[in-house]
C-alpha cells in the first residue's frame, strides 16, 4: 500500500470544505503533511466557485457547514458533475446516518469518518486514497491515429468537455447532461480550449480541432 508521502506518485489535490477555521487548518496541515496539494474554503458556494480551477482529485467536507447548504449538498453535486472525484465527508455525530437521517445520504462511494473516532488525522489521508479507488475514472480517449502525434496533457474535467465536444454535443446538451448551467459550461469550453491553445486563429472552428485533437488519442489526463 502506498503511502499519500510517496514522491514517486503524481501530487494529489484535495479541496477542503470545513466551516471552522481551526478544523479547517488542521486537516489542511495534516494532508500537507503526507504530500497531498490543498486548498480550502469554509462554505459550499465557495467550494463551487474554486472547483474548476483547482480541479480536486477529492474533496474532504466537513456534514455541517454553518447555516449554509450541507456538505452532502456539495458531494451530491460533485458527484453527478465530476464521477471521478474521491469524496470524504466528516461529521462529529456517531455516524452520517444519525446526523441526517436516511432519507439524506452522501453519493454512493463517499468515505465516511467521524471525528471522535479518529486516532490520527492521517486516517483522513488514507479515507481519501479510498475515495479516489472508489471514483469512478476519467473519460478515455479514443486510439491514436496519426494526425496529431503530440501528446497534450489536460485535467479530468477538459476531459470530460473534449469526450462531450467530440460525441457533438452542444453546450446546452452538455449542461444538461452535466447538471449545470450553460454559462458555468461555455466557462470551461473557454477555459478548455485556452488550454490547448485553440482561442489563438480567429478562422479556425476549436471546436472542430478540439474533436480532432480527442480523437487522435494523444490526450492525457493528469
Amino acid at each position: 500500500m502506498s503511502s499519500p508521502a510517496d514522491h514517486d506518485a503524481p501530487a494529489i489535490r484535495v479541496l477542503v470544505v470545513e466551516d471552522d477555521s481551526f478544523s479547517r487548518t488542521a486537516v489542511v496541515d495534516a494532508l500537507v503533511a503526507e504530500g497531498f496539494v490543498t486548498t480550502s474554503v469554509g462554505s459550499v458556494a465557495d467550494a463551487l466557485a474554486c472547483v474548476d480551477d483547482f480541479d480536486p482529485h477529492a474533496i474532504c467536507s466537513d456534514l455541517h457547514l454553518g447555516g449554509g447548504p450541507s456538505g452532502i449538498a456539495l458531494l451530491t453535486h460533485v458527484a453527478k458533475e465530476r464521477p471521478w472525484v474521491g469524496l470524504v465527508i466528516l461529521t462529529s455525530h456517531q455516524s452520517v446516518e444519525s446526523a441526517t437521517g436516511k432519507s439524506l445520504q452522501p453519493p454512493p462511494g463517499t468515505v465516511s469518518l467521524v471525528k471522535s473516532s479518529l486516532t490520527s488525522l492521517s486516517e483522513i489521508g488514507q479515507a481519501i486514497h479510498d475515495a479516489i479507488s472508489a471514483a469512478e475514472r476519467p473519460p478515455t480517449p479514443r486510439e491514436p491515429d496519426n494526425e496529431f502525434a503530440e501528446s497534450v496533457t489536460v485535467s479530468a474535467a477538459q476531459a470530460e468537455i473534449l469526450a462531450l465536444i467530440a460525441a457533438g454535443y452542444t453546450n446546452a446538451a452538455i449542461a444538461r447532461e452535466r447538471d449545470s448551467s450553460v454559462r458555468s459550461v461555455e466557462m470551461l469550453v473557454a477555459r478548455t480550449f485556452r488550454a490547448l491553445g485553440l482561442d489563438k486563429d480567429p478562422d479556425m472552428n476549436p471546436r472542430v480541432l478540439a474533436t480532432r485533437i480527442w480523437q487522435s488519442g494523444n490526450v492525457v489526463v493528469r
